[in-house]
């Protein structure tokens, strides 16, 4: 039987940051150790989803990013028209539905292409890759044969703090959906007196700042939604984490943030804040299109045997992307900046109205836990 292959990858890696200008000692300098590192069957309380609008399941954490899509699109290329599979599948109507992630995404960062094995294409990914991305080791494609077609699409997204921010040396008291509560590591912006910490709260940006604070008698707390830039200066990226009200799609909680900007005047500077460490590997496979059988006239009636998605990100107090500006300092009375409950974390191209990684963060279960006496030392 024929065999067609659909892979996709994605890699969003921060780099360690760069100590040209500043060399302060605020904690180790070897990366995080990585919470999760295997299959997304492993996962209980994690979901990989292949779009935007897809609906988020209740008390998950929830992934999104474009590499599958982009190499769903490079596939549509190949057709020549959208994909039509057999039996028909909502996961494939909504990729087709999905807009191409070329246009959101910096040419430099994304890789997608999309071809027949006996024409070359295997040979062609691994030689444009070893140019492009020197660093990436070597797609698997073994096991191909010969009459198959591969659509395929790599991300890398690298992006360095010109400051690295305090790792934290207490932990930070995590409280989930669900309301229970996990010790977890973590980095912040620390209000600590010193030439330090003047040039470091120049380097993060709050994009806005809601809460309610007229709300009488309500036994519940006031909300409370922010949003910050980690680092006002970096280009062409940005990464930005924000505590606001989940909704009911990623897509919505996308949209939410940006209704809060256009009613916010300005950005403002931050004073204090704290940030989960993050580290993982996550392998998906989207079974719910493997097996099926193409319908395209192009595509010969293959069937689509794999459709896998690779991510490793990575965020603490080196690097992501980040946006800095400070002009004033927070009032004391104003509520504590800490993501210790569910958030939004995504990445995007600055300026672009679509993010290319997005991942609500609703649990613990891909965050670093705490461990008693950790090496760390503070900043000056």
């Amino acid at each position: 039987m024929k065999r067609a292959i659909t892979i996709a990858f994605l890699l969003v890696l921060a780099s360690a940051c760069s100590r040209e200008h500043y060399r302060v000692v605020v904690g180790p300098d070897t990366p995080s150790p990585i919470t999760f590192n295997g299959s997304s069957q492993l996962l209980k309380a994690t979901e990989i989803v292949p779009t935007l609008d897809a609906p988020m399941p209740t008390n998950k954490n929830v992934i999104w990013c474009a590499s599958f899509q982009s190499a769903w699109k490079s596939l549509e290329g190949l057709a020549g028209e959208p994909i039509a599979l057999a039996p028909s599948n909502s996961v494939a109507d909504a990729l087709n539905a999905a807009a191409d992630p070329k246009t959101f995404i910096s040419p430099e960062n994304l890789y997608a292409i999309s071809g027949w094995n006996q024409k070359g294409i295997v040979d062609q990914i691994r030689r444009d890759l070893s140019q492009r991305f020197p660093q990436k080791a070597p797609p698997d494609f073994s096991g191909i044969a010969q009459d198959s077609f591969v659509a395929y699409a790599y991300l890398e997204a690298s992006v360095k703090f010109p400051l690295p921010y305090n790792q934290n040396t207490e932990p930070l008291v995590f409280t989930d959906a669900a309301g229970n509560e996990i010790k977890v590591t973590s980095f912040k912006l620390a209000a600590i007196p010193s030439e330090y910490f003047e040039k470091l709260r120049h380097q993060p940006g709050v994009l806005f700042d809601y809460w309610e604070r007229d709300w009488g008698t309500n036994a519940s707390p006031p909300l409370h939604e922010f949003a910050i830039d980690l680092c006002t200066n970096s280009f062409p990226d940005q990464i930005v984490v924000a505590r606001i009200t989940p909704g009911a799609t990623l897509a919505s909680c996308l949209t939410n943030i940006e209704e809060r900007l256009k009613a916010t005047p300005g950005i403002k500077p931050a004073f204090e804040f704290t940030v989960p460490d993050l580290h993982w590997f996550i392998s998906h496979h989207f079974s719910g299109l493997e097996g099926k059988s193409f319908l395209n006239q192009k595509l010969n009636a293959q069937r689509l045997d794999i459709a896998q998605q690779d991510i490793l990100f990575r965020l603490d107090r080196n690097g992501a992307d980040i946006r800095a500006e400070s002009k004033n300092i927070f009032c004391a009375s104003d509520p504590d900046m800490n993501f210790d409950r569910p958030f939004l974390i995504y990445m995007k191209k600055r300026g672009a109205s679509t993010p290319y990684f997005v991942m609500w963060v609703n649990n613990a279960e891909l965050l670093q836990p705490w461990k008693d006496n950790p090496a760390t030392t503070s900043a000056p």
